[in-house]
């Protein structure tokens, strides 16, 4: 019975890419390269990757991994390149680009796992990925918000900031205070093609770092991602722990909070406080360490649970 839910589900899946016109497939190797007639200058689709598919919601997130060469590199070209690609996935309601210009430096990233990025911090991310960052680009696109943000070498510039469509989808102030997204990603079991549970890692400033702010917090991060029903937050109040999360993120583009805040409390021994958010379909509430600081009988800081309803 489970085998053939499998191939029923695989078969929606299919159905559903077929019927939804011209479509790019996966691919090996060196990719698909696209005329350049089309832009006006050539690029390789290396990577093809269904991240999330619910059918129940049909809702789906994509990931596309782009080979560009670095003399064609520039804004305008960025957003030609984007808008092409948002315009054959528009059927995809998250889809995730990114834009690389050396084939080492790809075929590095793509080959690393999380545990190869906590290990790179050790040392330097650099250790991983090369001593030299070559130009790099990242698309978002958020049900109807579209930002891309890129960076032309390895420099303490800030990242520049392009919304296409909407606002920034990973920045807000809306809820009174800042927070960014740093990761967003999804749980999938192995053989099926469904994942059912997203996992989101926040940024936020010690300072905000209060129930009533953290209860604003879940509950918009749950009305704004319905789609898998279930949801885990962590919430991080320090640059040192984002470089943890994601590293190659947080190297590529300095975080859009006030560094100064961000900066770990090492000289008064206060470590920085976290957060985590858990959303199933019969319950929902966070958890968050407590201040001052109460050592639990593991060893670790005690923790406040708030239910959400």
């Amino acid at each position: 019975m489970r085998s053939f839910l499998s191939i029923f589900r695989i078969t929606l899946i299919l159905l559903l890419l077929v019927t939804r016109g011209a479509t790019f497939h996966s691919l090996l190797g060196q990719g698909e390269e696209i005329n350049k007639e089309l832009l006006g200058f050539p690029f390789r689709l290396i990577k093809d990757t269904l991240l999330c598919y619910s059918p129940e919601a049909k809702f789906i997130s994509r990931g596309v991994t782009v080979l560009l060469s670095p003399k064609d590199f520039n804004r305008n070209n960025l957003i030609s390149l984007f808008r092409f690609i948002a315009l054959r996935y528009k059927r995809s309601e998250e889809l995730t680009v990114n834009v690389f210009t050396n084939e080492q430096e790809m075929s590095q990233y793509l080959s690393l796992r999380p545990v190869d990025y906590k290990q790179a911090v050790t040392g330097s991310v650099t250790d991983k990925l090369g001593s030299t960052l070559s130009p790099y680009a990242l698309f978002i696109r958020d049900r109807d918000n579209e930002l891309f943000r890129y960076t032309v070498s390895e420099s303490e510039a800030e990242a520049t900031h392009v919304i296409l469509k909407g606002t920034n989808p990973y920045f807000s102030e809306q809820l009174g205070f800042p927070f960014e997204i740093i990761k967003m990603g999804f749980v999938i079991d192995d053989g099926e093609v469904e994942c059912h549970r997203r996992e989101i890692s926040i940024l936020m400033q010690d300072k905000d770092f209060q129930e009533h702010n953290l209860a604003k917090l879940f509950s918009y991060l749950s009305s704004q991602y319905p789609y898998p029903k279930n949801l885990t937050t962590n919430v991080y109040t320090s640059f040192d722990q984002a470089l943890q999360v994601n590293p190659f993120y947080c190297h590529r583009f300095k975080p859009q909070l006030n560094r100064a805040e961000l900066e770990d409390k090492k000289s008064t021994g206060v470590p920085p406080r976290t957060a985590v958010f858990s959303k199933y379909e019969r319950e929902a509430y966070f958890q968050y360490t407590i201040y001052p600081y109460v050592v639990n009988q593991y060893g670790g800081f005690e923790m406040k649970k708030v239910k959400v309803k």
